[in-house]
């Protein structure tokens, strides 16, 4: 609503951590056509839309903009539904009335440096893969030639062992690295919460320093 919309800008304007340029859009398809025309540093989004509500939202905005961080800022205080949006693309879940000025403001800044960090992450394990692509077709072409010339067939085979280390090693690390980002995101999600539970907290925190140990022994290995 208009009146939603005021607040919001009345409460960036007041944060005093960055400046933001705000687009607004009154219900889902204007949204998506705001996002289809323009770029957007994040996204703030109303789960109760007039022509859309709840999880579906989320989904169809993130798959409209799967690059932009996404902050849900609803009036529905439902903890699975919270959980659900952070499973389907969003870097966070406020409650209307329950946030301030510079919590809104270091809600959003923190999902767009999130949203960097995982994209980050995915370019290198994807340059990664593509190398492993690469270099495993590089090896089956020199087993080919081995076949051809039977006084290369030892260096061929060490090629291709070292090609299915390194796919074996690049899918191993994989695990432990994306838990690692899971625990952590879910740790700061529930510092910023007004549910704070410190129990909650250190097992996540010690999921993560487990899964950062059993990355350490693979490489070790």
């Amino acid at each position: 609503s208009e009146v939603q919309i005021r607040l919001i800008r009345g409460m960036l304007a007041k944060s005093g951590e960055a400046l933001f340029e705000l687009s607004t859009a009154v219900d889902l398809a204007s949204g998506l056509n705001l996002l289809a025309d323009s770029v957007f540093d994040a996204i703030l989004l109303d789960l109760t839309l007039p022509d859309s509500f709840g999880i579906e939202s989320c989904q169809q905005v993130n798959s409209a903009a799967p690059n932009i961080p996404i902050v849900v800022l609803t009036g529905v205080d439902d903890e699975d539904l919270a959980v659900a949006t952070l499973q389907h693309g969003a870097q966070d879940y406020l409650i209307k009335g329950e946030i301030g000025n510079h919590l809104l403001a270091r809600s959003i800044r923190y999902a767009v440096e999130r949203k960097k960090s995982e994209l980050a992450l995915q370019t290198a394990y994807d340059e990664m893969e593509l190398q492993v692509e690469q270099r495993t077709a590089e090896l089956r072409q020199l087993q080919e030639e081995a076949s051809l010339r039977q006084d290369e067939l030892a260096h061929a085979s060490r090629l291709n062992t070292l090609g299915e280390m390194a796919s074996g090693l690049a899918h191993e690390l994989n695990q432990p690295l994306m838990a690692i980002i899971g625990f952590t995101d879910y740790s700061l999600h529930m510092l910023r919460s007004d549910r704070q539970d410190p129990n909650l907290i250190a097992e996540s925190l010690e999921d993560a320093a487990r899964e950062a140990k059993r990355a350490g022994e693979i490489i070790k290995r």
